[in-house]
């Protein structure tokens, strides 16, 4: 039996000082990174600045000049997102998932290019389907998140480019959606951080309040308020009632991203974009957006739009 001189040290006492140890040094860790990221004078807001004014007037131009300009960057968009999504279920190395998502949900925005979109979302739906079944049979993590995202990055391309096909107000229609999302997650970030108050997802997401909450679909409100009443000379009401469903829907966009976030144990889905992350966290808010309009091309087509 080992004497109370002896070196050997274990049970939970030695496994909390081990921890705590740990901890420590990844609080210095994470201060030396602090304090390299103020030397070079760039705060995560200013990174925030400087992507939006890079990314936003190439997706603006993008959705004016229409296909097939818009379509290469969506096509674009929904692989590095389904990328970052599979990678993030399944692991940070290169995996079957990761290679197959992209592929599926290009496939699938190939189609709706073509105005096939019965074709692009059973493609998708397939695909979805057989990249939870691989994450399955090779015993990840989070097989059954893997299979759905797949499903709503590719919904959401495929809406997304079937909602700028749709004639001459395609673009209209676009750039009011894309705009309603930019404010919804825009202001919520401000107020938020402004106002702060009770959080509404703790346990999904301690960051996010109520506050942020009502002040991106405010914003979002009232956005959509001026811009279909200047330019589609729509009642208000029908404004203020599209852009509070439009936020509403890319906060729990958001949410489920969260959720996912959480449970595969990571912080951001990637780091393409600096102040954001990766492409997956600066465009979460379309995923259950473009999933509703597919759901719309689906069932009504045009007539179902009311600016139509």
């Amino acid at each position: 039996m080992p004497s109370s001189c002896s070196p050997i040290r274990c049970g939970p006492i030695f496994r909390e000082t081990i921890s705590r140890r740990r901890l420590m040094s990844s609080i210095a860790a994470n201060g030396g990174s602090v304090r390299r990221a103020d030397g070079y004078g760039l705060s995560q807001l200013n990174l925030r600045i400087v992507s939006a004014l890079v990314l936003g007037p190439l997706a603006i131009a993008c959705i004016y000049f229409g296909a097939p300009w818009f379509n290469a960057l969506i096509a674009t968009a929904v692989a590095i997102m389904a990328w970052e999504w599979t990678r993030m279920c399944c692991g940070s190395a290169l995996t079957a998932e990761s290679a197959l998502a992209p592929l599926v949900v290009v496939a699938g925005l190939a189609a709706a290019s073509f105005g096939h979109i019965w074709v692009a979302t059973s493609a998708v739906l397939a695909g979805g389907i057989c990249v939870g079944i691989v994450a399955f049979t090779l015993r990840r993590d989070l097989p059954v998140w893997a299979g759905s995202g797949v499903l709503l990055v590719g919904f959401a391309g495929i809406g997304l480019v079937w909602l700028r096909s749709t004639g001459d107000s395609g673009v209209i229609v676009v750039l009011w959606l894309f705009g309603a999302i930019w404010l919804t997650d825009t202001c919520a970030y401000f107020a938020g951080k402004t106002i702060g108050g009770p959080r509404l997802a703790p346990r999904i997401s301690p960051n996010k309040t109520w506050a942020g909450l009502f002040g991106g679909v405010i914003a979002s409100a009232a956005f959509s308020a001026a811009w279909l009443g200047w330019l589609q000379g729509q009642a208000i009401v029908n404004g203020i009632v599209l852009g509070v469903a439009v936020a509403v829907v890319a906060q729990l966009s958001d949410l489920t991203v969260s959720r996912v976030k959480r449970l595969a144990h990571v912080k951001d889905t990637g780091t393409l974009i600096p102040g954001h992350g990766g492409l997956l966290d600066r465009a979460d808010g379309f995923l259950l957006n473009g999933t509703l309009i597919v759901l719309v091309a689906l069932l009504g087509g045009k007539d179902v739009i009311p600016w139509q």
